[in-house]
């Protein structure tokens, strides 16, 4: 569901250095072979990255809400569940995606939602933005994965950092990736509107080694038309530890009460 052609991605029109029509900034060029490399090495690790399962806390700042303290467990390419923790470490709530399948089901009240996996369900389940890519850019760290690079353009900022862009719908989106200890960091992915302004920021920071992959325990989103802020802080992350398949596909008990949104 979200795997990537390196070979699209490549034969894509790549336009190194100056002067592209989206790649406006100054930038020095950099060689075709580099920019493969890159896209390799962080394509590789989200293919090396079989299973993912972290503490989470969830920060929303919009006004209205607090901190969330979770359990999250990914397994690819498409499952994903996150176990909402109370105070005293109770299952609040369990949030499960297995496909375009979504379930959310409150613990104490006793009630399930049923849902196809949209941004919009999960504004109306949740009265929040927060989106459905919101939650697997934060887990993949990687804008490239899954995605037609159409137009890819890449150079080299003031500050030595990998700068890539590529359109996307009516606007376009810029990548910024750094070396660090011989391996390549998404550090920010803006998503622009047509006339460059930044609709949707993400910002990874705090890389550890995870069972050998490069994972950031530390992401913040903000939305400024929105007016949304939202963090997620991992602790004690895990890679590649055994997850059944049964685990994403929650089973109802019989005393709860399901509805279904279409």
């Amino acid at each position: 569901m979200w795997r990537l052609s390196i070979g699209a991605a490549i034969l894509s029109a790549i336009v190194l250095g100056c002067g592209g029509p989206l790649l406006e900034e100054r930038v020095r060029p950099v060689e075709r072979s580099v920019v493969e490399e890159i896209l390799d090495a962080l394509n590789s690790y989200t293919e090396l990255m079989e299973s993912y399962g972290s503490s989470l806390s969830i920060s929303i700042s919009d006004g209205v809400r607090g901190e969330l303290r979770c359990y999250l467990r990914y397994k690819r390419p498409d499952k994903l569940r996150v176990d909402v923790l109370g105070v005293l470490n109770e299952l609040r709530a369990v949030i499960a995606v297995s496909g375009d399948k979504l379930i959310v089901i409150a613990v104490p009240q006793k009630e399930a939602i049923l849902a196809k996996v949209s941004d919009e369900a999960i504004e109306r389940i949740f009265g929040v933005k927060l989106r459905v890519s919101d939650v697997r850019g934060a887990v993949l760290a990687n804008p490239f994965y899954g995605r037609r690079l159409e137009g890819l353009e890449a150079g080299i900022d003031s500050k030595g950092r990998y700068l890539f862009r590529f359109r996307s719908g009516k606007g376009f989106e810029k990548v910024w990736v750094k070396e660090e200890g011989g391996r390549y960091l998404v550090i920010r992915w803006a998503v622009c509107n047509r006339w460059g302004r930044e609709k949707q920021v993400m910002v990874f920071s705090d890389y550890r080694d995870v069972g050998g992959i490069p994972r950031p325990m530390y992401v913040k989103l903000s939305r400024p038309d929105d007016r949304l802020v939202v963090r997620f802080k991992a602790t004690d992350p895990k890679a590649n530890v055994g997850m059944a398949d049964d685990l994403f596909d929650i089973r109802i008990p019989p005393d709860v009460r399901v509805r279904e949104l279409r």
